[in-house]
């Protein structure tokens, strides 16, 4: 998957509970885990939280904090 397409599917995530769309949002994390592309992405994954505080996607939002930890000094000013 292309950092764009998995910015996107970041983007359009909306249901937490819903397992085709874990599935897409597990796809799109590896995609941009692997490649060179997760700074791209900052906003995109912050905004997961914000929109499903309550919410930890069975286990796939500790990746996104873990992703964001990993780049230093990415996420720090868009957090604030």
């Amino acid at each position: 998957m292309a950092p764009a397409e998995a910015i996107l599917v970041l983007e359009d995530f909306s249901d937490a509970d819903d397992e085709h769309q874990l599935d897409g949002l597990a796809r799109a994390l590896e995609a941009l885990r692997t490649g060179r592309s997760v700074h791209l992405a900052v906003q995109p994954l912050l905004t997961i939280f914000e929109r499903f505080p309550a919410h930890d996607g069975f286990g796939l939002f500790w990746t996104i904090l873990h992703m964001l930890e990993s780049i230093p000094g990415a996420y720090e000013s868009d957090l604030v």
